[in-house]
């Protein structure tokens, strides 16, 4: 499938509208269950967590922005491009060219294996996307100690709807309100990734979608907020030269606002 762009970049705000527990699997003085911070001490967004809340949504809803495909997502079959009786055949297919003939292997893989592993990534294909690490905005302005709580619970007896004896604990959540920077930075992007990263994204920018742990206690739901795209084409001397001056400069010249980019998608289906 013909690329749609060289370059893809998102960039926005992610509000947390309740609190928020990503937690590090580590104890400390002051809570059995700690959130990852940074090497300031400062609550970040680990951007492994956002892409996987990303993947998860554009496998959910992919039927929204896709035709009917030969090809189900790996989030419905049982036996697909990831695992079974599929992956090896997809496997053998693509072992019987050459190595360096990439045009036959992506042929293979664009015919065979599910868009969201095409966009994603898969044992076959290395992710078209990054998503950085969404850390504090302005937060030389913020106080370490005020950007946490420490949350109080204890386990339940399923048997007798009591709480178990000396089944009390505690868990540490990032405060409510707070605003993270959100990047996600694309490669080669299709038009069929590009409308499984659209849902994706405007599920997140619904505020409908929980993020990391304990989110049965109300943790974790957040909203993307004040977002904005930027896509170069490589083969166009402007935009080559844009993207140049991006990163040499960090500042973008080429701006879409989302709701734009909403608009065109929405038209294309």
């Amino acid at each position: 499938m013909e690329k749609k762009y060289d370059k893809f970049i998102v960039e926005g705000t992610l509000r947390l509208l309740t609190g928020l527990h990503i937690g590090t699997g580590r104890m400390s003085v002051e809570t059995d269950a700690t959130v990852v911070k940074d090497a300031q001490g400062y609550p970040y967004i680990p951007g492994s967590s956002l892409k996987g809340v990303l993947r998860t949504l554009s496998e959910r809803f992919h039927h929204l922005v896709l035709p009917a495909t030969r090809i189900p997502v790996c989030f419905l079959a049982e036996d697909n491009c990831s695992t079974g009786k599929r992956s090896e055949q997809i496997r053998k297919n693509i072992e019987q060219y050459d190595q360096n003939n990439e045009q036959a292997i992506e042929k293979v893989i664009e015919e065979e294996v599910c868009p969201v592993c095409q966009l994603y990534g898969s044992q076959f294909r290395a992710s078209k996307i990054i998503v950085r690490d969404s850390f504090l905005c302005e937060k030389k302005q913020l106080k370490k100690h005020s950007l946490t709580t420490v949350r109080h619970s204890v386990a339940i007896d399923r048997d007798t709807g009591a709480a178990k004896d000396g089944a009390k604990y505690d868990y540490e959540v990032v405060r409510e309100g707070l605003q993270f920077q959100f990047t996600l930075e694309g490669e080669h992007l299709n038009d069929q990734d590009e409308k499984l990263l659209f849902i994706a994204l405007q599920q997140l920018a619904s505020g409908n979608v929980h993020l990391g742990g304990k989110v049965s206690r109300g943790l974790g739901l957040v909203k993307l907020e004040n977002i904005h795209i930027y896509t170069y084409n490589f083969d166009k001397e402007t935009e080559r030269k844009a993207y140049l001056q991006f990163l040499i400069e960090g500042k973008h010249v080429k701006e879409q606002i989302f709701a734009k980019w909403k608009e065109d998608i929405l038209s294309s289906l």
